[in-house]
């Protein structure tokens, strides 16, 4: 039996044992016959567990109401992740897998924003950029109140993100809190959401500017490229917009830090379970240890994008500017079941190069500048303009260096 399965089935007698919740007696798979009904088997002649085995027969034949199978199923899977107390873990059937497969392939029909849970309530981890979200002002760390109407008090991820995305031209109604103040409601528009890994300028004649959206497939390869036709064009030195970036795959974020850390040299620290940690290195066979570089984050920088504001900063490689991440700590693992849905189950925590834990603290700048609201209404960034500013002052000393 997979270890994944047995971990599992460890949750299972746990919660059941503390809590008695009578569901959890439907796993076992020796008793539900084949009738189009996706089981799984725990394993049923365990006498560890005996009293799933008990419980399932009580409520099978002396429960006042009969039950599907399905349901209980469903229920009892539910009940399992929710003791997890793990925002993170979530099963995903159907059309909610389809919309993991979307996410990772950056495309969908919806308002552009990333979502989380904190303290059971519904939160804006980022809107993203030049999306209908961005552009209506939604911000990170805005709670999400009500979906047209609709209280998202004790609503899970996935039926938030059903009731958010819907067809391409259609309207949504959030109400959001910001900040502990009074509900406002905020009317979107759906689009379709193209997001591209990258995008890349020049800015004060020869600083390159790379704005880092995404963390999925190729997001590494696409820094790579940009780099090169910045270098092409006459940067000098190099700033990565992290900023709203809710994350992605852990492979991308070492592939990025690997660009400006040389081979060999930690990334990151993936902790399991069993605390025995595996640290991914820098696989940057030729990369740019010397150009100056800035790393812009701010509360909406979150998962992938701190692993590599946390590389760079814990190595010296460059300076982190801007506002304290979100702090996600967690790595998640996607495992396709029996019938067809997926688990995203926390298998992992990270750590920074120095050990330090991330989760519910994030990365502090090395220079914290908080947003302007007010300026950036008008299309001023005071978070972008101390970067440039920090980023000419590194260009010009390591220019004096070389002169004496």
């Amino acid at each position: 039996m997979p270890k994944k399965i047995l971990i599992i089935f460890g949750i299972l007698l746990a919660f059941a044992m503390v809590t008695g919740v009578f569901i959890f007696g439907f796993f076992i798979g020796s008793v539900f016959p084949s009738d189009n009904t996706p089981t799984i088997s725990l394993g049923a002649s365990s006498k560890d567990l005996r009293v799933v085995d008990e419980v399932f027969d009580i409520v099978r034949d002396q429960f006042v109401e009969k039950e599907s199978k399905r349901k209980l199923q469903d229920g009892a899977i539910d009940g399992i992740l929710k003791a997890l107390d793990d925002p993170y873990t979530r099963r995903l059937k159907g059309e909610h897998f389809k919309t993991l497969e979307e996410q990772t392939n950056g495309k969908f029909s919806g308002v552009g924003i990333e979502i989380s849970t904190e303290d059971g309530k519904l939160i804006v981890v980022a809107p993203i950029k030049n999306t209908p979200a961005s552009k209506a002002g939604v911000q990170a760390k805005d709670l999400i109140l009500k979906i047209d109407g609709k209280s998202t008090e004790d609503m899970d991820i996935q039926e938030a993100v059903k009731l958010i995305r819907g067809k391409e031209g259609s309207k949504v109604v959030l109400t959001f809190a910001r900040n502990g103040g009074k509900p406002f409601d905020v009317e979107i528009t759906r689009e379709e959401i193209k997001v591209p890994n990258v995008s890349g300028e020049i800015k004060d004649g020869d600083i390159g500017y790379i704005n880092i959206l995404q963390f999925s497939e190729g997001t590494g390869d696409d820094v790579d490229e940009e780099l090169i036709s910045l270098k092409e064009k006459g940067a000098k030195g190099i700033i990565i917009d992290l900023r709203s970036n809710p994350g992605g795959l852990l492979e991308e974020a070492v592939a990025v830090s690997s660009s400006f850390i040389k081979t060999g040299e930690p990334i990151v620290k993936i902790k399991p379970r069993t605390g025995k940690s595996e640290t991914k290195l820098s696989t940057g066979k030729s990369a740019d240890t010397k150009t100056p570089l800035v790393i812009l984050v701010d509360k909406g920088s979150a998962s992938a994008s701190e692993i590599v504001a946390g590389a760079i900063q814990d190595i010296g490689r460059g300076e982190i500017i801007g506002e304290k991440t979100f702090g996600k700590g967690s790595v998640q693992s996607v495992i396709t079941l029996s019938d067809g849905s997926g688990l995203v189950i926390t298998t992992a925590k990270y750590l920074t190069p120095r050990g330090r834990s991330l989760s519910n603290k994030g990365i502090k700048p090395d220079v914290v500048v908080e947003r302007d609201m007010e300026a950036h209404k008008s299309g001023n960034d005071n978070q972008l303009d101390m970067a440039l500013k920090i980023l000419r002052e590194n260009i010009d000393a390591k220019n004096n260096e070389k002169a004496s």
